[in-house]
């Protein structure tokens, strides 16, 4: 889900130039391996010859569903579970336990354990979006302010969002199609504390224009994740946003496929009645992904 509160930054009037703090000493933390390794979420085999009226009713459509996009069962899940609750009404738990059961893995995307349409393009709009976190070392958030337009045109452009004109800014970055810069909002800009470590945490909300699109910026910033390309990072130095590449490391890159009224607005889970609820039927939120964000770096950092 997109977070309630979105910040688009505006270009700055005066462009301010980024200093390294005065003893300032870079602090390596690894890799977050949980995130960038890829986990496939999907309904085991087992699942369907222990609840025949799951498999008769639903397993066909919810196959459809995996083929149109790729194998992820985080996209499809929502769906299962509304065919579950619509013709195996009784047996709708074990289905809402499945789901529960891997929200721990879902380290690629944002699982939805509520009942919901299937995410069809044909049949009704179609959002595809891209959440990540990020650190910044020798940055805080005041001073984040006079760098947040380079920070968002800058990954717009390197995530693909738009077509870059010739034209450059006076730090010499590049300018970006209004468009693509509109689809980079931040969610959360704010200062932190990792391990004894002061650190800006950046939560960004990318709008894509397919699920192909989606896959490739997702992949992108896997690889930052892995530590195995700093070409945003060196974007960022070249646009002024950084005094040098390692100061920035992704930590999660989460994709999510939903459907939209024609209004363009999300569509709203279908409403649970209180047994489902009592089985913990949740929709997790923007909140969730910060949260799980928080509870990796304690597992990680300590």
């Amino acid at each position: 889900m997109p977070p309630p509160v979105v910040y688009t930054p505006v270009r700055p009037v005066v462009v301010v130039p980024v200093h390294r703090p005065v003893g300032y000493s870079h602090i390596y933390f690894p890799p977050p391996y949980y995130h960038y390794h890829y986990y496939p979420i999907a309904v085991a085999p087992a699942y369907w010859t222990n609840h025949p009226c799951h498999q008769s009713n639903c397993k066909a459509r919810y196959n459809q569903c995996l083929a149109m996009y790729g194998n992820d069962g985080c996209v499809c899940y929502p769906g299962f579970l509304q065919c579950v609750q619509n013709n195996c009404y009784n047996d709708y738990s074990p289905a809402v336990q499945q789901c529960q059961s891997d929200l721990v893995n879902a380290n690629r995307c944002v699982l939805t354990c509520a009942p919901q349409a299937y995410p069809d393009p044909a049949v009704a709009p179609v959002q595809y979006s891209l959440y990540s976190t990020m650190w910044i070392q020798g940055l805080n958030a005041t001073g984040f302010a006079d760098h947040a337009y380079d920070f968002t045109t800058t990954l717009a452009s390197y995530l693909g969002g738009g077509n870059s004109t010739s034209n450059s800014t006076s730090n010499g970055s590049a300018i970006v199609a209004p468009d693509a810069v509109a689809n980079v909002t931040l969610s959360t800009v704010a200062d932190v504390i990792v391990n004894g470590t002061n650190l800006l945490q950046i939560e960004v909300f990318v709008k894509r224009p397919s699920y192909e699109a989606l896959n490739s910026s997702a992949t992108k910033l896997n690889y930052l994740a892995a530590n195995a390309t700093m070409d945003l990072q060196t974007q960022l130095v070249a646009a002024g946003v950084l005094f040098e590449p390692n100061q920035l490391s992704v930590q999660t890159s989460q994709t999510s496929v939903d459907t939209l009224t024609a209004d363009g607005e999300l569509a709203e889970d279908d409403v649970l009645a209180p047994s489902e609820n009592a089985a913990g039927a949740v929709r997790p939120s923007a909140h969730w992904i910060l949260v799980a964000c928080g509870l990796v770096a304690r597992e990680l950092f300590g």
